[in-house]
């Protein structure tokens, strides 16, 4: 896990504190050790630390029981407006507090109550990191 990232575009250079996990392998720069990440690749570790963070259930996380929104968990749940109101509160009280260098725009929750499932699709931001970026992931039973 890194406590930052640096981050390069046409306009600036700058270091984003954040907590990213890392995809391995890791490169070696010949000047300083760990190359700097490029953009395409910390959004790829935001979204998985956005996947992660919406997976993981609450208690499942050693020393930290309260991470995670489980998105599984409301699968169980009766599918009215009701429950997509919860869902979105959730995300946005886990993202408050455990990815809070993330914008969430335009968050749709779209139950299938028919197949058992539900869809979660935003825009984000991070920063001034890069134009919005779409995530959507969809849970089912």
């Amino acid at each position: 896990m890194v406590n930052h990232a640096r981050v390069h575009s046409k306009n600036f250079s700058r270091t984003i504190k954040m907590s990213l996990s890392l995809r391995l392998p890791l490169t070696i720069s010949q000047s300083d050790g760990y190359d700097n990440f490029s953009n395409s690749e910390v959004i790829d570790a935001i979204k998985q630390n956005i996947t992660m963070l919406l997976l993981t259930r609450q208690g499942e996380r050693i020393f930290d029981a309260e991470l995670g929104v489980g998105l599984e968990n409301f699968l169980f749940d009766m599918a009215d407006e009701d429950l997509v109101s919860r869902v979105k509160t959730r995300i946005l009280d886990q993202f408050q507090t455990y990815l809070s260098y993330v914008i969430i725009e335009n968050m749709t929750v779209t139950l299938q109550p028919d197949s058992n499932s539900m869809r979660v699709t935003f825009l984000f931001s991070v920063d001034r990191l890069v134009a919005q970026e779409t995530f959507d992931i969809e849970v089912s039973i």
